[in-house]
């Protein structure tokens, strides 16, 4: 899909444009698998990470890094990174950028969409609850870097 590769991330610019901007490759080129726990007995789960912010790239890119060490240790392999650069604070779920990045995680074949929490998505509640419904319909788990845990009980994690 046009926009998420595997060496960077796909950064967009209050829902009109995206751009693309290189990440430091040491950290794609590591090797994930020390860091994942059992891995030659638990599978490893490819995921996308997404992330909404009005941070400055550098900032973003140490959350980025943060947060790929933290699915590391969950046995979540992150091969994509979005990051929504949101200045106006849009939180409606509707957004290209949302809609973009489940696309990519249904056209990869990727089981995890990793965030940071609810408000990277919707501010909504309920709209809240329909997205993590239809990604469990897809049989993508939700995984939230603050609480460190997947959305719901449904996988026993």
């Amino acid at each position: 899909m046009q926009g998420f590769v595997g060496m960077g991330a796909f950064i967009w610019e209050d829902n009109i444009a995206g751009k693309f901007f290189p990440m430091e490759q040491e950290t794609d080129m590591l090797d994930w698998r020390p860091i994942m726990m059992n891995y030659e007995e638990n599978p490893i789960a490819r995921g996308v990470l997404f992330l909404s912010s009005m941070k400055s790239q550098e900032n973003v890119e140490q959350m980025v890094m943060q947060i790929k060490v933290q699915c590391a240790k969950k046995n979540i392999l992150v091969e994509d990174v979005a990051v929504e650069h949101n200045l106006i604070g849009d939180m409606d779920m509707d957004r290209p950028v949302v809609k973009s990045v489940v696309n990519a995680i249904v056209n990869r074949g990727c089981e995890v969409l990793a965030i940071r929490n609810q408000y990277d998505v919707t501010a909504d509640d309920s709209d809240w609850e329909k997205f993590v419904d239809g990604m469990a319909g897809m049989d993508v788990r939700v995984y939230l870097a603050d609480t460190g845990e997947f959305v719901g009980n449904a996988y026993g994690e």
